[in-house]
């Protein structure tokens, strides 16, 4: 081989060897390798990873636990639901109504002589009461006032007297 030869050849084997590439020539003593490391993980980690952080169920500073609200207990009436009305009032007056035993919370449905009133629904309080004044011009005699609860279907009535007006 010639000097050009053999340079040539330096330059494969060093760009080889960069390039992570044993070459074995005839004639080159055999490497001796380090001892070999023991196989094992890349990054274990630290060693004590610290405290846990909180996991689902345990409280810290920064987050308490919040507790789902339980579901609402089901309704059933006290008694018998009662609507009471006025009892007589002249045309072109008020006439208050009381309703008790309904639903709390529930939207109520007022009606006059079986046609519903609209406006407004009325709606119990916690305690399952509503209270609602009407004015408006019936023909003088008997009617009937009855509230029904729009959830549960509980319904009273009353019947009141109105009178002539007083002009």
């Amino acid at each position: 081989m010639t000097r050009a030869h053999l340079a040539a050849a330096a330059v494969v084997a060093a760009v080889l060897a960069v390039a992570g590439c044993q070459i074995k020539v005839e004639g080159d003593p055999v490497p001796v390798s380090p001892d070999p490391k023991p196989a094992g993980p890349q990054n274990p980690g630290p060693k004590d990873p610290g405290p846990k952080g909180p996991g689902p169920g345990s409280p810290s500073p920064k987050s308490p636990v919040i507790k789902p609200t339980p579901p609402p207990k089901p309704w059933h009436p006290q008694g018998k639901a009662v609507l009471t009305g006025c009892g007589s009032f002249a045309r072109f007056e008020n006439c208050t109504f009381q309703g008790i035993n309904f639903k709390p919370g529930e939207k109520i449905q007022m009606a006059f002589d079986g046609d519903p009133i609209f406006n407004p629904f009325l709606r119990a309080d916690d305690t399952g009461r509503f209270t609602y004044t009407r004015g408006h011009n019936p023909s003088p005699g008997f009617h009937t006032y009855t509230a029904r609860g729009l959830e549960s279907g509980v319904e009273a009535s009353t019947t009141v007297r109105v009178t002539p007006a007083k002009f």
